[in-house]
């Protein structure tokens, strides 16, 4: 999605580091999650600057409120062409502090 709407400059935060590893160090081809990182390697080797960082799901909660939403979605993947309202009410917060 990223890639298709012309972002050539990411940040991925992830609170799991056992992730950053997988992806930065590669896995056997019989774990269970080889094709994944696999397939997460294969974008990252094209012509962009992206940069993969770990963050504690505390410090994130703009993150956690997106995975909250997923669980409740019908389908499988959503786009957001604008913050959902719950993440609007969390970046005003964060203003706030």
């Amino acid at each position: 999605m990223l890639w298709i709407h012309g972002f050539r400059k990411v940040d991925v935060e992830t609170d799991s580091q056992n992730a950053i590893n997988l992806i930065s160090h590669g896995v056997i081809p019989i774990h269970p999650y080889a094709s994944l990182v696999s397939a997460i390697k294969e974008l990252w080797a094209r012509d962009w600057d992206i940069r993969f960082m770990h963050v504690h799901r505390e410090a994130n909660c703009v993150a956690e409120s997106f995975a909250k939403l997923g669980h409740s979605c019908l389908e499988e993947g959503q786009n957001f062409m604008e913050p959902p309202e719950v993440v609007v009410t969390i970046l005003h917060m964060m203003l706030m502090d």
